[in-house]
């Protein structure tokens, strides 16, 4: 029978968060005392008032790390999660597209619907066209339908919701920014002094 250590081990490693993380080498404990509000607001998770975070700021605020860190805290309170770097989720999703390909887009983008808790890295930073907002209008509204039950979702960005959404496609904008708006809780991240 594994240990509770052992299991969070290996929902660690299933949770695609980057090594640094994964592993300890960077935490909570790593962040500068600029990135207390957004940490403050990760012990609200999951409650009605904070059904989840949108955190924004330019390079270099630790939106990445404060999400990362607290799935990382998640998993080893016993829960199931997944991070995924927005870029290379929609490599994967065209990749998906192949013929020889393991996972079909319908499964990827489910997959991400149903884990209790999501991370989406650097939101906006994919290359912006109708497919790309259509996949992530999809998995937003995914999370938005099934919201019963104790899960979570945190978004990083470098834009403002409203600025975010005004590089995706004209047919989906409005439904992103409005499941954006629904599902998370804004915190502005500021560069440490």
């Amino acid at each position: 029978m594994p240990t509770t250590a052992e299991l969070a081990a290996i929902r660690l490693r299933a949770s695609g968060l980057p090594e640094d993380y994964a592993t300890g080498r960077r935490g909570f404990t790593d962040l500068p005392p600029a990135a207390s509000d957004a940490v403050a607001m990760c012990q609200l998770l999951g409650q009605p008032a904070v059904p989840g975070l949108y955190l924004w700021g330019p390079a270099g605020t630790f939106k990445t790390s404060v999400a990362a860190s607290q799935l990382v805290r998640q998993i080893y309170n016993g829960a199931v999660g997944v991070y995924v770097y927005v870029p290379d989720l929609m490599d994967e999703i065209l990749a998906s597209y192949a013929d020889d390909a393991d996972e079909t887009a319908k499964v990827i983008i489910q997959r991400l619907v149903d884990t209790p808790h999501l991370v989406l890295d650097d939101l906006g930073k994919e290359k912006r066209s109708e497919h790309s907002a259509r996949r992530i209008l999809q998995i937003l509204d995914g999370r938005y339908r099934r919201r019963a039950g104790s899960g979570w979702l945190v978004v990083t960005s470098n834009d403002p919701i409203t600025q975010l959404c005004e590089g995706y496609h004209e047919n989906f904008a409005g439904p992103i920014a409005r499941r954006l708006s629904e599902m998370t809780v804004k915190v502005p991240m500021e560069r440490a002094a």
